[in-house]
């Protein structure tokens, strides 16, 4: 009876050993709150919202949130007019000096702004904000990576690595004794099964949250809904092959051996989503950015704002997705209703959440197919 369970051991052993090395390496690169921060104090005096938000995703992600702070941001400073004109938006460009802008700031001028002194974002795709959006990552990237975050995909590698050969190990105990076990045709399905299982998770994930976004975000559904159907039914032969060759898989091994495959192919999925690398000056800004977040999530009297502190506030929450917190931070201020004098527009509800939905929407229609082609689907 042991005997017949040699399999079993190495399969739970194999399980213990991969989940007990994602946990390591997430615990010792996560960050946490600080001890103590004053609540006034930004997480970072020389990183703009959008290089926080770019930090925070352990650079995964530059997307409408980050254009919207940055556009605000610039407004803020009196560099910009965001002129909203029924269903479109124009930037005007004040004739205010450059000199207080940030980085990033700078290259959107220069890349929006390259025609003239006004931008119209008028549902269709922009041929300047698509080349902003690509030099932004590239920006970022080349700033901030290794500063404050590192690469994950050394780790992800390792641990994928190390569930392949737990599981090679645990069939070849398994079929101790049997001759007739195809030893070369286990280890090819298992490799071409992994990797296969690997991409069909990615673009499962990629799928869920189009539709998600579908349901639940006011900006841009359309666009959000085509690609939703467009991956659905794209994926669909990839997901019927992949039930196939798991059946299949599942004629060369025990059940028991067929869910460990399966529960090692969910933590590794879970530690490449979850895992985030970041250094020693990285974990301390995503610590303030954690607290900023927190502060603001909690009802308290000790955030009390003014109008001219919720403009300070607003691109950290347009990037760090905490613009909700804000607006009721404002209602909690009695500050009334608040419009700032660079936005012209008929304000409909709460001005935070209306600007952020319709420059979102605007932002995304504008460059989403220059995102979607080379960087991947993002749904903020």
């Amino acid at each position: 009876m042991i005997k017949t369970l040699y399999g079993l051991y190495v399969g739970l052993a194999g399980i213990v050993l991969v989940s007990l090395y994602c946990f390591i390496n997430w615990s010792k690169t996560r960050a946490s709150f600080p001890k103590e921060t004053a609540f006034n104090e930004f997480p970072s005096k020389d990183i703009s919202p959008g290089g926080l938000r770019h930090i925070y995703t352990n650079g995964f992600d530059v997307s409408a949130r980050t254009l919207t702070s940055l556009l605000a941001g610039m407004a803020i400073k009196g560099y910009l007019l965001i002129i909203e004109e029924g269903k479109t938006i124009r930037l005007k460009k004040t004739g205010r000096d450059s000199g207080s802008l940030t980085d990033s700031e700078k290259l959107a001028d220069e890349c929006l702004f390259k025609g003239g002194n006004e931008v119209l974002l008028d549902g269709n795709q922009n041929e300047h904000m698509g080349v902003l959006y690509n030099k932004l990552w590239k920006h970022y990237d080349s700033k901030y990576k290794w500063k404050y975050y590192g690469d994950k995909l050394k780790p992800v590698v390792f641990a994928l690595t190390g569930s392949i050969a737990a599981l090679v190990v645990c069939g070849m105990a398994e079929q101790i004794g049997n001759r007739g076990f195809a030893v070369f045709q286990f280890v090819f399905n298992l490799i071409w099964l992994s990797g296969w299982t690997a991409g069909c998770a990615v673009f499962g994930v990629i799928t869920v949250l189009m539709w998600y976004s579908v349901f639940t975000s006011k900006a841009d559904r359309k666009s959000s809904f085509q690609i939703a159907v467009f991956l659905t039914l794209f994926m669909t032969p990839f997901y019927w092959i992949e039930v196939n060759t798991l059946l299949e898989f599942r004629q060369l091994v025990s059940l028991w051996l067929l869910l460990v495959f399966l529960f090692l192919a969910l933590i590794n999925i879970v530690f490449a989503l979850k895992l985030k690398v970041f250094t020693e000056e990285g974990k301390t800004v995503t610590g303030k950015i954690l607290l900023l977040k927190h502060r603001f999530s909690v009802r308290s009297q000790d955030r009390l704002l003014t109008a001219k502190t919720l403009e300070m506030y607003l691109p950290y929450a347009l990037a760090l997705n905490f613009e909700k917190d804000l607006t009721m931070a404002l209602k909690d201020s009695n500050v009334g209703s608040f419009v700032p004098g660079w936005f012209k527009g008929e304000v409909k509800g709460d001005f935070v959440i209306y600007f952020e939905h319709r420059m979102r929407e605007q932002i995304k229609k504008a460059a989403f197919k220059v995102k979607f082609s080379s960087s991947g689907v993002t749904t903020n």
